[in-house]
C-alpha cells in the first residue's frame, strides 16, 4: 500500500489549504487537514511547518482546542500532522471510503453521534448543490438510501481466489499452521472444476444462488460430464464448502443453504488393496541387481509400507531422522501434511534400505513412482490373482476385474502397513500415533482386512 503525502492548494489569499493525500490500489485521493498556512512556513522535503505564528497559520477550531497552553503553535501543528500521517498510514490496507469516514471523526475528535450528524448535514448540501430542482420527497428518498445503503455484492470467484492465495502467502492459516501444499493443490484443482462448471453448464455461481438447484446441477455434472467416482465428487463438494464457510464467518456471505442436508458430503470406502506380509517379502526379494530404476522404486516401496509414512515423507528421510535408541532404532520425522512428530520403530529390512542409501532415500516424482511400481508388482506371481472391486462412475456402478498388480500404487504401501499392523493386533491407537490419523473413522478407511482374515482374527482372540 502507499503512504500518506502532503499537498499544498494554492489559494489566492495567503494561506493555502494543506491537504494529505495516499496513493491507493483505488486511485489517489486527497483529504483536507482543516488546516491552512502561508506557503513561506510550509518545508515541502519534510512535510512540516517552520518556525510559523497564528497570523501565518489558520485551523479548524476543534482541532486547535486541544493545543495545550504551554505547546507552542509549531510543535502543535507538526504533531497533529505526525498523527494524521500514522492515521492514514495505518489504514492504507482499507478501501476509500471507509479512510475518508474514519478521517473525519479522527481529525476533529468527533463522537460517533457527531461524526454521523455531520455526515449527514453534508450528504444533504450536495445533494441540494447538484440537484437544482429536488423536493421533499426526492431528498427523503436520497436520506433512505443513505440510511440503508445497498449491501456490496462480492463475487464467490474473486474472493476464491484470494482465499488460495492467503493460503500461498501464508496470511491464511490453518489452526495457527501454514497450511500444507498438497491443500493449497486441492483449492486450486476444485476452483477449476467450479469455473469450468460454469463455463459448459452456463450456471452462474455467486454466492446467492448456491442452493439445492446448484448441488444437484454440480453433482450431475462432476458424475456425467467429468466420469468422477463418489468419493472424488464428494472431495470437491468438501473443499468448496470450506471456501463458504469462512466466507460466512469473514460476513462476506449470508446465504447459508450450504449448510443443507442437500450439501452433505459422499462418504464411500474404497475399495483399495493392500500387500500381505508375505507378498511385501516376495518383491523385497526380487533381484533388480540390473535395473537401477526399479531397484530404487520397490526400494522406496517396502520403506513405505513397513513405515506407514506417505510418499513425500519417506522420500524426505535424512540421517538425523534416524535415533538410536534402548531396543534398536526408530524414525523420528515431522509430516508434511498434519505438521505432526511421529516415531517409527525400524525393522531390520527397513534398517537395511536406509543403508544401501547412506539413510538418505533416492528422489523420485510421485507420479513416475506409481507408474514404476506397477512393473514391480508385475513381476510378484501372486500379485497376478484377479481382483474384483466395485466401480461407481458417470453415476454407475459396475464390477471391475484386474490382476492386483495393477491396482498398486504408491499409497497401497502406507494401506498396507496400516491394515498388517491391525491384523498383527497392533493396538489401534499405536497405529494411528504413526500414521497420524485423527479419527479413528479416517483411519479404520485404511483398514483392507477380508472378511475371512476378520474370522480369523476373531477365532485366534476367542480361544
Amino acid at each position: 500500500m502507499g503512504k500518506a503525502f502532503y499537498f499544498l492548494r494554492p489559494s489566492k489569499s495567503n494561506l493555502h489549504s494543506l491537504w494529505v493525500g495516499l496513493r491507493h490500489t483505488e486511485g489517489q485521493f486527497l483529504l483536507s487537514t482543516g488546516i491552512k498556512i502561508s506557503p513561506k512556513h510550509w518545508n515541502s522535503k519534510k512535510s512540516e511547518v517552520k518556525n510559523v505564528s497564528l497570523p501565518d497559520l489558520d485551523m479548524k477550531s476543534n482541532i486547535l482546542q486541544r493545543k495545550a497552553k504551554d505547546e507552542d503553535i509549531t510543535s502543535f501543528t507538526n504533531n497533529t500532522l505526525n498523527e494524521i500521517t500514522n492515521f492514514i498510514n495505518a489504514r492504507s490496507h482499507l478501501d476509500k471510503e471507509s479512510i475518508k469516514a474514519e478521517f473525519s471523526s479522527f481529525l476533529f475528535r468527533q463522537s460517533e453521534a457527531e461524526g454521523f450528524v455531520s455526515d449527514l448535514h453534508r450528504f444533504c448540501i450536495d445533494f441540494l448543490n447538484k440537484s437544482k430542482n429536488a423536493t421533499k420527497e426526492s431528498l427523503i428518498a436520497e436520506i433512505d438510501t443513505f440510511l440503508h445503503p445497498p449491501q456490496k455484492q462480492h463475487n464467490l470467484f474473486e474472493y476464491i481466489e484470494n482465499f488460495i492465495h492467503g493460503a500461498e502467502s501464508g496470511s491464511r492459516l490453518n489452526d495457527g499452521k501454514i497450511i500444507a501444499r498438497r491443500t493449497i493443490q486441492r483449492y486450486r484443482t476444485t476452483q477449476t472444476l467450479l469455473l469450468e462448471f460454469q463455463t459448459v453448464t452456463g450456471y452462474e455461481i455467486a454466492f446467492n444462488s448456491i442452493d439445492k438447484e446448484f448441488i444437484d446441477a454440480f453433482n450431475s455434472f462432476m458424475a456425467t460430464h467429468k466420469k468422477y467416482s463418489p468419493a472424488t465428487m464428494g472431495k470437491h463438494v468438501q473443499t468448496f464448502k470450506s471456501f463458504l464457510t469462512e466466507a460466512t464467518e469473514g460476513g462476506v456471505n449470508t446465504n447459508l443453504k450450504f449448510k443443507g442436508k442437500a450439501f452433505a458430503v459422499m462418504s464411500t470406502v474404497k475399495d483399495a488393496i493392500h500387500l500381505s506380509e508375505s507378498e511385501l517379502k516376495s518383491m523385497y526379494e526380487l533381484d533388480f541387481s540390473k535395473n537401477e530404476r526399479l531397484d530404487k522404486v520397490r526400494d522406496l516401496f517396502i520403506v513405505g509400507a513397513w513405515t506407514g509414512l506417505r510418499i513425500s515423507d519417506f522420500m524426505d528421510i535424512k540421517p538425523e531422522n534416524i535415533k538410536q535408541v534402548k531396543d534398536g532404532y526408530e524414525l523420528e520425522i515431522i509430516q508434511d501434511k498434519t505438521k505432526g512428530k511421529v516415531f517409527i520403530p525400524l525393522n531390520d529390512t527397513v534398517l537395511a534400505i536406509l543403508k544401501k542409501y547412506a539413510n538418505q532415500l533416492p528422489q523420485i516424482s510421485e507420479q513416475k513412482f506409481n507408474n514404476y511400481i506397477k512393473e514391480v508388482a508385475a513381476l510378484v506371481p501372486k500379485l497376478h490373482e484377479i481382483h474384483e472391486r466395485s466401480i461407481t462412475k458417470g453415476g454407475e456402478t459396475y464390477i471391475e476385474s484386474n490382476p492386483k498388480y495393477e491396482l498398486v500404487s504408491g499409497h497401497t504401501a502406507r494401506r498396507s502397513f496400516a491394515t498388517n499392523a491391525y491384523e498383527r493386533g497392533v493396538p489401534t491407537l499405536s497405529i494411528m500415533a504413526i500414521t497420524g490419523h485423527q479419527t479413528e473413522k479416517s483411519f479404520m478407511a485404511y483398514i483392507k482386512t477380508s472378511k475371512k482374515k476378520h474370522s480369523e482374527i476373531f477365532r485366534k482372540h476367542s480361544k
